[in-house]
């Protein structure tokens, strides 16, 4: 493929020369122009054009041929393996399970309508006194963009004329998450996970060196030496009856199917709530132990999923362009591992939550009550002079680092207590530590309709 710049044929531009022109010198492909003001990086505008390409055309005996239609399925398959980095692994699907993208379109109720119009225009009087506004005055485009009658009934746009009317393309400012299943929406979610969190080669070998005089520092900043071989390993069924039955449970090997026994029909899942799944998951952890107990070969295997969240976005105050559009992109994902996997992490670490935060984290102080001014001395509010930051770590829950994992496994397997043990109690802990190990940062997890052997969590 060759390039030129060409005419922007999408938008107004100065100059209007910026697109590009992606054309084939033997003819056989259809010429592909791309704006780099619809890109953030090079990389993304040229995985656009090479993944329209492989959609439209195909080889067929050695020569390029031209598809009767696009190939929606080739075009995503582009992007899994663009977006499928060192850390991942794409295998065969060893279950039936499926998590395929679904589309829940969802709008704001049309029969309390008139309702919030009411309302909303009540709010705005009593905030600012003005009942009645001329189209396109600056009081009316304050009552358009604070109004939650516009918010969430009307489209908008930051472009509006002198009679208060829009130009332009109009967006919504209220969506839900999954009425908008796009392509561009499913390659965004796709990219969310493009980041090795493994450490390797060059890598590795800078951060080698600091990894363990952080390690040391953390655990004197946090106070953790003094449980060292502290903790005494047990293991009860009745130490795993705690859990929130209505929240997801993950998928578990087998089949979904239904059957009849006089004349009552049962039906067996495998996927759903707690609840659905706990007794199942409870029976299979509980002769594993045995097994493990007993030194016999112990059968594990963990698939864990990933969901999308179906919630409510919105933006509020004057939005640019930019940001109505990522609304559109916008949703969250979360995590479930599979129950059997968190019996196992419950049983075997279900201490640190307690002891980890130390001194520094203040996670689950009771603000209204004290936690307020304790979290205020912690920051040494009374020091003159003193001054704050914040930030956040940008979707830690994908992003982290496997050594981060390791670390944590590891300060748990030293604060179990070993110097008082028999060598069969030693032989069975390092037995059941190695494959919580391994479960725990290498995981088999579907996402997006595939399974993707994981070294992300």
């Amino acid at each position: 493929m060759q390039t030129r710049i060409v005419d922007c044929p999408m938008h107004k531009h100065v100059n209007p020369k910026v697109a590009y022109e992606f054309f084939d010198t033997k003819n056989c492909i259809d010429p592909v122009i791309r704006c780099p003001t619809e890109y953030h990086t090079k990389k993304e505008m040229l995985a656009s054009v090479y993944a329209e390409i492989v959609s439209k055309y195909l080889m067929l005996n050695g020569r390029i041929s031209k598809r009767k239609e696009r190939c929606t399925k080739t075009f995503f398959q582009f992007y899994v393996q663009l977006y499928t980095n060192k850390s991942q692994i794409l295998i065969r699907p060893p279950t039936q399970h499926k998590n395929e993208y679904q589309e829940d379109v969802v709008f704001p109720s049309p029969l309390i309508k008139e309702i919030v119009k009411a309302s909303s225009q009540r709010l705005m009087y009593k905030l600012t006194g003005i009942k009645d506004y001329v189209p396109g005055s600056l009081a009316h485009r304050a009552y358009i963009v604070y109004s939650y009658y516009h918010l969430i009934y009307e489209k908008f746009s930051p472009c509006m004329d002198f009679d208060g009317q829009f130009f332009g393309q109009t967006y919504d400012r209220v969506v839900f998450t999954t009425g908008h299943m796009t392509l561009e929406k499913q390659i965004h979610l796709l990219k969310e996970y493009d980041v090795d969190t493994c450490f390797e080669g060059e890598k590795w070998n800078k951060v080698s060196r600091l990894i363990g005089p952080a390690y040391r520092i953390l655990l004197d900043y946090l106070n953790l030496k003094k449980y060292f071989d502290t903790i005494e390993f047990k293991y009860s069924p009745e130490d795993l009856f705690f859990w929130n039955w209505n929240t997801g449970g993950g998928i578990i090997p087998g089949s979904a199917y239904d059957f009849v026994v006089e004349g009552i029909k049962y039906k067996m899942h495998n996927s759903g709530k707690k609840s659905m799944l706990y007794e199942a998951n409870l029976r299979a952890f509980h002769k594993f132990m045995i097994h493990l107990y007993f030194q016999k070969n112990v059968d594990y295997v963990d698939f864990e999923v990933i969901r999308q969240k179906k919630e409510w976005k919105k933006l509020m105050g004057t939005p640019t362009i930019e940001k109505l559009k990522k609304l559109l992109l916008s949703m969250r994902e979360f995590f479930i591992p599979s129950m059997f996997h968190s019996f196992m992490g419950h049983t075997l670490l279900w201490f640190l939550k307690y002891i980890m935060t130390g001194t520094y984290i203040a996670i689950g102080i009771n603000f209204m009550h004290g936690g307020a001014y304790n979290l205020a001395k912690l920051l040494s509010y009374d020091v003159p002079g003193q001054r704050y930051g914040k930030g956040d770590i940008y979707k830690l829950d994908k992003h982290v680092q496997s050594i981060f994992m390791d670390m944590y496994c590891g300060t748990g397997y030293l604060c179990y207590k070993m110097s008082n043990k028999t060598e069969r109690a030693k032989k069975l802990y390092k037995k059941f530590i190695p494959i919580f190990y391994v479960s725990y940062s290498y995981k088999d997890c579907i996402t997006f309709g595939r399974f993707l052997a994981d070294r992300k969590r």
